[in-house]
């Protein structure tokens, strides 16, 4: 629950900044953030030792929501491509 309030107060704080002129922040810099933030999500999995003990049974599950989630994103990667060249 915790979580859920932190990341709505962000998005608050996000909407009521969103007209305050930000520095930019380098692609590097973004980069190697979204590399931490993996590396840390996968130390708190790894460190659930019940998870661990049931991955073997997410494994179909979770190539089907992985295979989706590709299919999806090529899908709609390709209809906004086909929809912005016309324009």
């Amino acid at each position: 629950m915790i979580t859920l309030i932190i990341l709505f107060g962000m998005m608050l704080c996000g909407y009521m900044l969103r007209k305050v002129r930000m520095p930019e922040l380098p692609d590097r810099f973004m980069s190697y953030m979204v590399w931490a933030l993996l590396f840390l999500f996968g130390i708190s999995i790894g460190g659930n030792k019940e998870l661990v003990s049931k991955l073997h049974s997410f494994g179909a599950v979770a190539l089907a929501v992985a295979v989706a989630t590709v299919c999806g994103s090529v899908i709609g990667g390709w209809l906004l491509w086909k929809f912005r060249s016309k324009v």
